[in-house]
């Protein structure tokens, strides 16, 4: 389903900082989305490429995550 931004909206949305998660919230768009929404908007001239390798991804982060599983050997834990 495509979507219809105001490109001036989101222009200063950009502008003013709001990060990744921020517009994918706001917008109600997903990260394939959002990326869409940049290559459009450099395409017409509202954003150079530079502004968008600047900003501070979320796709970009690190997450870590904790794969640990418990010992299934062990007995149940049984509150009293």
């Amino acid at each position: 389903m495509k979507r219809e931004i105001r490109a001036k909206e989101a222009l200063g949305d950009i502008r003013e900082g709001m990060d990744d998660l921020a517009l994918m919230e706001k917008y109600k768009i997903n990260d394939r989305g959002l990326r869409s929404l940049f290559r459009k908007m450099v395409a017409a001239g509202l954003l150079t490429q530079q502004e968008i390798d600047g900003r501070d991804s979320a796709f970009l982060s690190t997450v870590t995550l904790d794969l640990s599983f418990p010992d299934l050997t062990d007995p149940p834990f049984r509150p009293r």
